[in-house]
């Protein structure tokens, strides 16, 4: 890939009662990240992350040899913009099937360059600033999958986080 992995420092535990009632929930309320330069600047970190199904019925997440990643969004001039969506294999395994009560847990690698290098994933954004985590999350299947029934984006999002680096 080119660039090495930014070694990153995650900070402020957060207990369930701060993160508050997402269906997305973080470990961290703060991510502190590094720009990487080697040798095209990027912005690398990790997430663990955490969505217990309380729909009532079995829900599903696709995707290629493991359940597609979230998309990352920041808060920017009063609404929500994807800076980072990862590029993934366009194979699709069986779906994975989360029943209702039960909780999915991943790690979010998050890894992308910054504007300007012409090199896909991008991380479109500054930084500093507030963040949440976005899930195509589905209760429904159909075929073709492209007209399969996501949840109400309600139940898809992330509690907000905040990343930071040295900079700021």
């Amino acid at each position: 890939m080119g660039i090495a992995l930014a070694s990153v420092t995650v900070a402020c535990s957060a207990t369930s009662q701060t993160i508050g009632n997402s269906a997305i929930r973080t470990d961290k309320l703060i991510y502190y990240a590094e720009i990487v330069n080697n040798p095209q600047a990027g912005v690398g970190l990790t997430i663990e992350t955490e969505y217990t199904n309380t729909t009532g019925n079995t829900v599903y997440l696709i995707g290629c040899h493991q359940p597609s990643a979230p998309q990352l969004q920041k808060y920017r001039d009063g609404e929500w913009v994807t800076v980072y969506s990862p590029v993934e294999n366009q194979c699709l395994s069986p779906p994975w099937k989360i029943p209702p009560g039960e909780t999915y847990r991943d790690t979010y690698q998050v890894y992308g360059y910054l504007p300007g290098y012409n090199t896909a994933p991008t991380f479109d954004a500054t930084i500093p600033g507030r963040y949440r985590l976005v899930r195509d999350i589905y209760q429904q299947l159909s075929d073709p999958v492209n007209e399969a029934e996501l949840l109400p984006l309600s139940e898809r999002i992330s509690n907000e986080f905040k990343i930071i680096n040295d900079v700021e």
